[in-house]
């Protein structure tokens, strides 16, 4: 019975961590492409409306490059993806404008400028929605859409993580310091699960953006799922160092002890 639950302990324990790391993957890959592909455009095109005719080329070029390198702006697509995901019901990004404005262009625009362009893009703040529906508009990216929506909400992942954690618990009272190799294990399962998505992501890359994004979507960013990838095979050496050194120390105890043993007789 006990080697039965360490069984299902161990298969249990991947998929955990495996759904876990899709869920903030899918969403940082979700934020950053939307985010590069359309919401900049968008939204910097609209703050640029009111600020095109009150400062020289070279002046507009600067405030155009620090809007859109602002990280504030995966803030506000994240607001807008939670809409579409039916995460959230309203959109306000009146916080976020503001801190474009007061931060990323302090001191590039008179004040009055600024209520402007707030007032600007609240005004539109309904057509970069309907933007955004009308790219998503189709069954089969409304069925992506709720699953999103799903996948990453905070009670998923809170659920995960308290699975995961009960299960490392387990297997910590079950295996002890075997624990370490099953750890390290699971880390490149999972890594070798999530290169097997990129590659497939990579694969079907032409069909996600001309089918079922309809073509609004020029790049897929996997720069998450590559830096997650890393992450866990770094995770699953360092385990493994870890673990020869614990095993090549008590090699050697056991042999000093054996070895006092042999020298007591």
């Amino acid at each position: 019975m006990k080697t039965f639950i360490k069984i299902i302990l161990k298969i249990l324990l991947p998929i955990f961590l495996l759904l876990i790391t899709m869920s903030f993957i899918t969403e940082n890959m979700a934020v950053k492409t939307i985010s590069d592909d359309i919401l900049i455009k968008e939204v910097s095109g609209y703050m640029l409306d009111e600020i095109i005719n009150e400062v020289d080329d070279e002046e507009f070029s600067e405030i155009a490059e620090k809007i859109e390198d602002s990280p504030y702006m995966e803030e506000i697509t994240e607001k807008y993806l939670d809409v579409l995901s039916g995460k959230s019901e309203d959109i306000n990004i009146e916080e976020e404008i503001n801190k474009i404005l007061d931060e990323d262009l302090q001191g590039k625009i008179p004040e009055s400028t600024k209520e402007d362009v707030r007032n600007h893009v609240n005004e539109k703040s309904d057509d970069i929605e309907n933007a955004l529906e009308m790219g998503t508009d189709g069954e089969t990216v409304t069925k992506i859409l709720d699953i999103y929506g799903k996948i990453t909400s905070f009670q998923f992942r809170i659920t995960l993580i308290i699975l995961s954690l009960l299960d490392v618990i387990l297997l910590v009272v079950l295996e002890k310091q075997n624990v370490l190799k099953t750890i390290e294990i699971t880390m490149f399962i999972v890594a070798i699960i999530s290169i097997v998505v990129l590659i497939v992501i990579n694969i079907s890359s032409t069909y996600i953006k001309q089918r079922l994004s309809g073509g609004w979507i020029d790049n897929i960013n996997l720069n998450s799922l590559m830096g997650c990838i890393v992450a866990e095979v770094v995770i699953g050496v360092i385990l493994f160092i870890i673990r020869e050194v614990l095993s090549r120390k008590e090699t050697t105890e056991d042999k000093f002890e054996k070895r006092k043993q042999e020298l007591l007789k």
